[in-house]
């Protein structure tokens, strides 16, 4: 049985109104909740001291990339690994380019009024994005433990990362 068959399986019980109205639902519960988090997030950020630059970048991108966690979690639990890479680095490519749609939206200059701690972010992300590019170009045959080389150094580069903003803050 190929991966089409075998999905196809999977979803036979589901109407098409169904899941309409499945997605519309959930999908409308997201875009609710996350109307309240940047409030939310600026009231952390105040009554913790770490600053809005961190809090923001460690928790507020941690919980609003938790639907692309579970989208690429279940793309490659059904052997779709191209579709849970794209997934990821395609969302994060789409996530950039809102930084523009701010800019273009924001009466002053978007960029100026933003911390300076965020160019520590942008350079982290700089090199997790080549360690990527260098984890896709030279597949590791063995892993570390549980990790491969590449996934062990993008770890480590996101938490020096965090501890950066949080020296910065």
């Amino acid at each position: 049985m190929g991966q089409e068959e075998r999905l196809a399986r999977l979803y036979e019980h589901l109407e098409e109104a169904q899941v309409v109205r499945g997605y519309l639902l959930w999908g409308g519960l997201v875009v609710a909740g996350a109307s309240f988090l940047p409030s939310l997030a600026e009231r952390l950020a105040e009554e913790t001291g770490l600053g809005a630059g961190f809090v923001g970048t460690a928790f507020v991108g941690a919980v609003t990339s938790l639907p692309e966690v579970v989208v690429t979690l279940s793309a490659a639990r059904l052997g779709a690994f191209d579709l849970a890479a794209g997934n990821l680095l395609g969302s994060n490519l789409f996530n950039a380019l809102i930084l523009a749609w701010d800019e273009a939206l924001y009466p002053g200059a978007f960029f100026l009024e933003a911390h300076s701690s965020h160019l520590a972010a942008v350079l982290v992300a700089l090199a997790m994005y080549g360690l990527v590019l260098v984890g896709m170009s030279y597949q590791a045959a063995r892993k570390l433990a549980v990790l491969s080389w590449d996934t062990f150094f993008l770890l480590a580069l996101y938490l020096l990362g965090l501890l950066w903003l949080y020296a910065l803050r």
